[in-house]
């Protein structure tokens, strides 16, 4: 029993004290009174429990003295018996008193309990969840374990068979390539926890070191052709790969195939990329639109009708409106209409008219006469990409006339079918504009195209300024002439044109090699009186290169 020696020492004498009294004095005072004198069964002070335990106290008296007693966790009385069982349910710290007290004298201890956690096994979570892990020389990487349940335990990390770390976290550097073993471990008394991780270290990495099988940047094709670039890796490093075409990935090999899909400049990109550096390598490449040349076979006139669709008119329906007429002028002189604004005829050469520099390149010769043309907008088209069909660009004409105030471009016009052939044919413009195409005493057929099943139709294309058309003499209207060289149609004896006249749908000047396709359609829209609506007419389109047999 641990009690102060003095409280001891009390206890002895007042004992010594109380048998020499007793001695004194007569039998009647044997029954007197006593102090407590007590033994605890834990004599420290200090004690130490795992939370879940129990921990039994108990207060042994030592004479015959009568007394009450009293324990207390902290300020509160738990017992009134010689014993008392502490049953902690939170760690921590925790003051445990016993007092036992009667008229004669008190005796008290106090005891400090430190309740500690209960030991628990290692519960650990790795950083690195794949027990394979692959590397580079020249790099880091650090592992970690974290604790999940705040258990006590030691740890090491070892490399193989030797132990490179007692912390929580272990850095690994390789200096050469291979595969490595680390593997960690967590122990205490309630359990131990394991992770071996396999590390596979490849060689240091490199920057890109290529080697381009084009080396030239500027590359020179034709519609037709294809072209096959490659990157040829030279130091063995590991990377990534694109090709752009444009903004556009195509290929994210080392190869790539570029097939055109129409002629015209393309803006191909190389890149090669990794951690250590990039590579990159820009080709302009320029396809040249495929030329079908002349040959002795070869025809200064079309030689095939694409597509006839007129607008309404006095002759549609009928020579020269229909589409035997469109046809005669394949391959030699015919003539055909358009009908009122809007009607075209689409026709392709046999060979590639070649846009010849400072000349005249093809010729269209319409029905023109003194005081009275009928222009039409013509527009022309390469076989971009080469595959043989009007399926690319049209690029329009430009003439004088596109500048003058009414000329519009991206116009548009839809014609009504009338309900009886004898009415005239009604039309309304994209401007809210409407009208009719007049039915004449000279012609009497229905003027709607009869092959169109449609109620109406609609069409579209650049309309030229009316300025050269008088009505002022209803019985002598006239239309003059615009400048020559730009319209079909438009001055007696026909007109050369120039395919370096030709704009995009922006009204920029285009650069075309040469045409193998041209399209005239009719751009004015008005009435000639008794020579009915003015109406574009073709006789030939031919090509200056060839001489007319």
């Amino acid at each position: 029993m641990k009690t102060n020696n003095l409280i001891k020492t009390s206890l002895y004498l007042t004992a010594f004290c109380s048998i020499l009294w007793l001695a004194s004095c007569s039998d009647d005072d044997d029954d007197e009174a006593l102090p407590p004198e007590i033994e605890m069964s834990i004599t420290e002070d200090n004690v130490q429990l795992t939370a879940g335990n129990t921990l039994e106290f108990s207060a042994n008296g030592l004479n015959e003295a009568v007394y009450d007693e009293e324990w207390k966790l902290g300020d509160g009385v738990v017992s009134t018996t010689s014993t008392y069982s502490f049953e902690p349910s939170a760690e921590g710290e925790y003051k445990i008193s016993y007092r036992a007290y009667n008229e004669q004298g008190t005796f008290e201890f106090v005891y400090t309990v430190t309740v500690v956690p209960i030991p628990l096994a290692p519960e650990v979570e790795m950083s690195i969840a794949d027990e394979n892990v692959g590397m580079t020389v020249g790099d880091s990487q650090e592992f970690s374990a974290t604790n999940q349940n705040g258990a006590i335990y030691e740890e090491e990390w070892t490399l193989g068979d030797n132990v490179v770390s007692t912390t929580s976290a272990y850095t690994f550097e390789p200096s050469a390539e291979g595969e490595y073993q680390l593997s960690y471990r967590a122990f205490n008394e309630q359990g131990t926890f394991e992770f071996t991780y396999t590390i596979n270290v490849d060689p240091m990495a490199l920057a890109p070191e290529v080697e381009m099988s084009i080396t030239d940047e500027n590359v020179l094709m034709t519609m037709g052709d294809s072209q096959e670039f490659s990157a040829i890796n030279q130091n063995g490093a590991i990377y990534e790969e694109e090709w752009k075409l444009g903004d556009n990935v195509v290929s994210t090999e080392s190869v790539y195939e570029f097939v055109p899909p129409t002629s015209g400049d393309y803006q191909l990109s190389y890149r090669a990329y990794n951690d250590q550096g990039e590579f990159e390598f820009q080709y302009t490449i320029t396809v040249a639109a495929r030329i079908r040349p002349i040959t002795p076979e070869s025809n200064a006139y079309v030689s095939e009708l694409l597509e006839y669709l007129p607008a309404p008119g006095q002759f549609i329906n009928k020579v020269p409106g229909n589409l035997e007429s469109a046809e005669s002028i394949v391959g030699k002189s015919g003539l055909v209409t358009l009908g009122a604004w809007g009607g075209y005829a689409t026709y392709a050469f046999d060979h590639t008219v070649i846009n010849q520099e400072d000349a005249k390149d093809f010729a269209v010769i319409g029905n023109a006469f003194q005081n009275w043309a009928e222009p039409g907008i013509i527009y022309v088209m390469q076989d971009e990409n080469a595959n043989g069909l009007a399926d690319d660009t049209w690029y329009e004409i430009k003439g004088t006339a596109h500048d003058l105030e009414g000329s519009i471009r991206n116009y548009s016009v839809t014609y009504f079918k009338p309900e009886n052939d004898a009415d005239d044919v009604a039309w309304e413009d994209s401007e809210g504009n409407t009208g009719s195409v007049l039915k004449n005493q000279f012609h009497t057929q229905p003027y709607y195209p009869e092959w169109i099943d449609e109620d109406s139709y609609t069409l579209t294309g650049t309309i030229l300024s009316d300025i050269n058309v008088d009505t002022s003499v209803p019985t002598f209207v006239t239309s003059m002439a615009f400048d020559p060289g730009y319209y079909c149609d438009n001055t007696a004896g026909g007109d050369e044109i120039d395919i370096s006249d030709a704009i995009d749908a922006e009204g920029n000047p285009v650069e075309l090699t040469g045409i193998d396709f041209v399209r005239i359609q009719t751009g004015l829209q008005a009435n000639g009186g008794w020579l009915g609506e003015i109406s574009t007419e073709i006789i030939s389109i031919t090509d200056l290169a060839i001489p007319i047999q």
